[in-house]
């Protein structure tokens, strides 16, 4: 369950549907979903650990990411609320991407993504707008 949620959440990352439909104008769908993959991740089947949140190289490393961007932000600005929810991602992610076949179909979910940005981005100029974004993308 935890990789379906993964995989929802990388399609509502990218097509946004609550900034271009209608009736979810306003609404904050990713907290809510971020929260329940979370949970879900901590209860799934085959159990969950601390330690198997730093388990490879690349995981110390974006931990050391996050801590560096808190330490080196400027003066009077805060960070924290967005590192936090990179590195939630970022663990989920990591945590449901298990298996090599799960990671190929994240991949190509990823490419679905980009394909349909891509082909609302391209239809809007051939009058087919349902982002309403035309005035703001277009380049005379």
């Amino acid at each position: 369950m935890d990789f379906k949620l993964v995989i929802l959440v990388l399609f509502v990352y990218f097509i946004r549907p609550q900034d271009w439909v209608p009736g979810m104008s306003g609404f904050n769908i990713m907290q809510p979903l971020m929260a329940v993959t979370i949970l879900t991740m901590v209860m799934r089947k085959r159990g969950f650990s601390a330690r198997s949140l730093v388990k490879t190289p690349i995981d110390w490393v974006m931990i050391a990411y996050g801590v560096y961007i808190v330490v080196a932000s400027p003066g009077g600005q805060s960070p924290l609320v967005p590192v936090i929810i990179m590195m939630a991602y970022y663990f989920v992610t990591s945590q449901a991407l298990s298996t090599p076949r799960r990671l190929s179909i994240y991949l190509r979910c990823w490419l679905i993504a980009l394909l349909v940005v891509a082909t609302m981005a391209v239809a809007s100029e051939y009058g087919l707008d349902l982002t309403g974004a035309k005035d703001l993308t277009r380049v005379i």
